[in-house]
């Protein structure tokens, strides 16, 4: 979905009107509910990634993403959307989120 919608933005003024591109909030709301689990997804994946936890936790300690405060999740989950939550935010945030385990 994220590829095919990135793909189609590219191609976006060669097809539609610049008046025509905007939408709604509440189809910015509907967008955003389609592509939340991808965001969730990747996010636990950064976050649990074995060699991440290695790093900077130590050998044999990990992050469970299951046992995490549903705000917490919320919060990272927000920083990958918005292109915050890269491999040296993770290093800033990994101590402060093993905490809460």
């Amino acid at each position: 979905m994220i590829a095919y919608s990135l793909d189609y933005w590219k191609t976006l003024d060669a097809q539609v009107p610049a008046d025509d591109q905007q939408i709604s909030r509440k189809m910015q709301h509907y967008l955003f509910q389609e592509i939340y689990a991808d965001y969730a997804e990747k996010t636990k994946n950064l976050t649990t990634k074995a060699d991440v936890s290695k790093i900077y936790l130590g050998e044999g300690k990990h992050i469970d993403w299951d046992a995490l405060p549903e705000n917490v999740k919320e919060v990272l989950i927000d920083l990958t959307y918005r292109g915050d939550y890269t491999g040296s935010a993770v290093v800033d945030m990994m101590k402060s989120v093993s905490e809460l385990n």
